[in-house]
């Protein structure tokens, strides 16, 4: 389901990789998954497989992606110089981002008083305004993520199958730190906001979309600060880590079959 477009294609098509990755796969006792969808990907694919060892069928367990708030560290809302824009990823991500290159151009262009910092990924177009930050460790993200004290984050994603079976982490790592994140009208993201009119104002569908809500944010510092409350108290009662340990002490008695 990688599209040809996405970097990763060409790692991932490779047979070898391919074969590789099944020769690991057989020595698992439980494989486990992040999203139901990606667990109905990989039983259709790999539901025959038995461990190399015991002979016995490989359950597939969904262990869903949440956070841990002790890991962030919220910042308070305070008059800076300027409004920041963040996106956080990998380059896997140029299809997602590809949208809003255009309506970000734009926002920059209207309003001297915002700033686009990326990490992972560069910007296709040079301009003042935007800050490429360091790549950082995993072990240092969530302390990196709060310190940047981004206003906005963004969370584009292209419709396609690949990105049916992503999860809404980046929705979350935004409701953590208390602030509001445009995203796009995709299932993980949907799943994220569902049964919230205000959380999901948030989604967008069309750029015209981006590009108005984008501006909205903007220019109201108090739509900011709800929908950030809003956020983070929605992320601790539905995605706290504490939620799922039922999921993996499932997925360790499993294991121990």
């Amino acid at each position: 389901n990688l599209p040809k477009t996405n970097p990763a294609y060409r790692i991932f098509s490779s047979p070898q990789v391919q074969k590789g990755m099944l020769a690991c796969a057989e020595w698992a006792d439980v494989l486990s998954v992040s999203t139901t969808y990606l667990k109905k990907v990989v039983e259709k694919n790999w539901g025959h497989l038995t461990n190399v060892v015991t002979k016995k069928p490989i359950p597939v367990m969904v262990y869903e992606n949440r956070v841990d708030p002790t890991f962030f560290v919220p910042k308070p809302y305070e008059e800076r110089e300027y409004i920041t824009i963040g996106w956080a990823g990998s380059n896997t991500h140029a299809g997602d981002l590809a949208e809003v290159w255009p309506i970000l151009f734009k926002i920059l262009n209207e309003y001297k008083n915002v700033k686009l910092e990326l990490v992972g990924h560069n910007a296709p177009f040079k301009h003042e305004r935007v800050i490429q930050k360091e790549w950082v460790h995993i072990s240092e993200y969530t302390y990196c993520i709060s310190n940047w004290n981004w206003d906005i984050f963004l969370a584009p994603l292209e419709q396609h199958k690949f990105n049916d079976s992503k999860s809404n982490i980046k929705l979350q790592e935004a409701g953590i730190l208390g602030r509001p994140c445009l995203a796009g009208q995709a299932k993980p993201y949907e799943d994220f906001c569902k049964g919230n009119p205000r959380l999901e104002w948030q989604l967008c569908s069309i750029p015209l979309r981006w590009e108005n809500k984008l501006k909205t944010l903007i220019e109201d510092k108090s739509l900011r600060f709800e929908l950030g409350k809003e956020m983070r108290e929605h992320t601790l009662e539905h995605f706290h880590i504490q939620d799922i340990e039922k999921d993996w002490d499932a997925i360790a008695v499993e294991a121990m079959r």
